[in-house]
């Protein structure tokens, strides 16, 4: 059977595409198996590089960084191995500050409002009695009484009314719970402070670190300009 003209040369075009396209996806394949460097890696290689006097290249105060090692390890221990990464992580910490102070506003606010429950439910229970003997009196002994117990008097009155104010004044007071949700919080807030107190100090660390990062990848940045201007002058 005679074949159609061309049918030969068009498999055998199809052929080559089909082979030419596998050893495309191996050759990507293979790139993508191919561990970039670290951003810890290139500073690390910058860093160990000898000094060279009279020589663009990392100044003194940052070849001979103190905290070269500590920058290292932050970078290593975070997984860090770009530029986008430590700026990730230095974000990541400031808003975990940030949700820290949040946290902290509203236990404060609330421990505001505790202390006044606590400080008006204690005038309410101490003096309730003098208050009860002074509304039996009758209203010609009301006034020597009331001169002689004027601050109890008074300090229950505002209890009284500070409490009709902002809770039921049906209902007997919480005074028990009020004191147990004030521990609570106060425990909460004091631990809080603590992080939040560590975690300003890691994140003025960290900061250090982030500018030295950069400062050493500027420098490096600078010291390679030249030799790429030359490489196109030649």
């Amino acid at each position: 059977m005679q074949r159609a003209p061309g049918t030969g040369a068009t498999a055998q075009s199809r052929t080559e595409r089909v082979r030419r396209s596998r050893f495309l996806w191996n050759a990507v394949e293979k790139i993508e198996r191919i561990e970039s460097p670290t951003l810890a890696d290139v500073i690390q290689s910058i860093l160990s590089r000898p000094a060279q006097t009279g020589q663009s290249g990392i100044s003194r105060s940052i070849y001979n960084l103190k905290e070269a090692s500590k920058m290292l390890n932050f970078l290593t221990d975070n997984k860090i191995t770009d530029r986008a990464g430590l700026e990730k992580k230095v974000r990541s910490m400031y808003s975990k500050q940030d949700d820290i102070r949040v946290g902290l506003k509203f236990i404060e606010r609330r421990l505001k409002v505790l202390d006044e429950h606590i400080k008006e439910s204690a005038y309410h229970l101490v003096f309730r009695e003098i208050y009860q003997k002074y509304k039996q009196l009758k209203p010609r002994k009301q006034k020597k009484f009331f001169e002689d117990h004027r601050r109890e008097i008074m300090l229950f009155e505002s209890a009284d009314r500070y409490f009709t104010e902002h809770i039921n004044r049906h209902t007997v007071l919480p005074i028990k719970q009020w004191r147990e949700e004030r521990d609570r919080l106060t425990a909460e807030k004091n631990r809080l402070y603590l992080e939040y107190n560590a975690l300003s100090g890691e994140v003025r660390e960290v900061e250090l670190i982030r500018r030295s990062v950069y400062e050493i990848m500027r420098q490096e940045q600078n010291r390679s300009q030249p030799t790429r201007a030359r490489g196109r002058e030649w």
